[in-house]
């Protein structure tokens, strides 16, 4: 009697609502899909017998926000990294978002392949676009006023940055750029925003209602610059906060509010593209 091939099985630990669309996305590919920290209690001993019997573990993306629990806001009990570490076994890939260099050393030290889709740039790029309709969508709920027609800043013009100013701009915006690196706003001018270096962008902001912060760095301080009454600031980089402000709205996870459906899909699909991968399994 011929021996029927096992079916490859996946652990997808923590995150938000993305993960079951990511799941979806595995079960679809033969995978063996089951998943933890979804409204479920992390119970340490279950969840290292089933990290143990599958060939990829899906961590969310962050991975962590702490550097010492996963990132798992639906779980009932905190999730440890050292306890998922110490589970893994060899052989095994972890797929994960953003992954903090010393927990991407301890799971190779455990023989285990990483696959980090932050880093993945087909990746970086579709999320790029999902983040910037879900700042949108944050600026038109937030906003007093129309899009059409008001007066837009972009701190930074790299992957969000781009995607912001184009969809920004086809709504009717008037679109501006601040950019550290003279390329970037010499192809900012080339695409048809005004683009000025940041040192001196304190004068564009002042005009400005609508400003989009990508870059992680505290740039300006928004107290001081005396914006308009009704101005708003979303901050892309909340990890790194853009001040203190009360003008700053933190805009964290916006694929996962505003288009949880695209970004987990994205996650699965690039999983299962991702080279290092063999026939039907991880």
């Amino acid at each position: 009697m011929m021996e029927m091939k096992k079916s490859p099985a996946a652990l997808l630990l923590g995150g938000d609502h993305r993960m079951t669309y990511t799941a979806d996305v595995l079960a679809k590919k033969g995978y063996a899909v089951s998943l933890w920290g979804q409204e479920t209690d992390a119970s340490p001993p279950k969840m290292e017998s089933a990290i143990r019997g599958v060939s990829l573990v899906v961590l969310p993306i962050p991975v962590t926000r702490d550097g010492v629990h996963l990132n798992a806001p639906m779980a009932k009990s905190p999730i440890m990294l050292s306890q998922i570490v110490l589970a893994l076994r060899p052989g095994q890939t972890v797929a994960g978002g953003t992954l903090p260099k010393a927990i991407a050393e301890a799971i190779r030290a455990k023989g285990c392949e990483i696959y980090d889709y932050q880093a993945d740039e087909d990746f970086a790029l579709h999320n790029a676009l999902a983040t910037a309709e879900g700042a949108i969508a944050m600026a038109i709920s937030e906003s007093p006023d129309l899009l059409a027609g008001s007066r837009c800043t972009v701190i930074g013009f790299g992957r969000i940055g781009k995607q912001l100013c184009r969809l920004l701009k086809a709504m009717g915006a008037n679109v501006s750029v601040l950019a550290r690196k003279s390329i970037d706003r010499t192809l900012a001018k080339t695409l048809g925003y005004p683009a000025h270096p940041i040192e001196v962008g304190e004068s564009v902001l002042k005009q400005s209602t609508l400003i989009f912060n990508t870059v992680p760095v505290c740039l300006y301080d928004f107290d001081r610059l005396g914006l308009t009454a009704d101005a708003i600031v979303i901050d892309l980089a909340p990890i790194y906060p853009a001040g203190d402000s009360p003008k700053i709205i933190r805009a964290a996870a916006l694929p996962a509010k505003y288009a949880p459906a695209f970004a987990g899909r994205l996650i699965g699909k690039c999983i299962l593209a991702h080279p290092g991968k063999e026939e039907g399994a991880l």
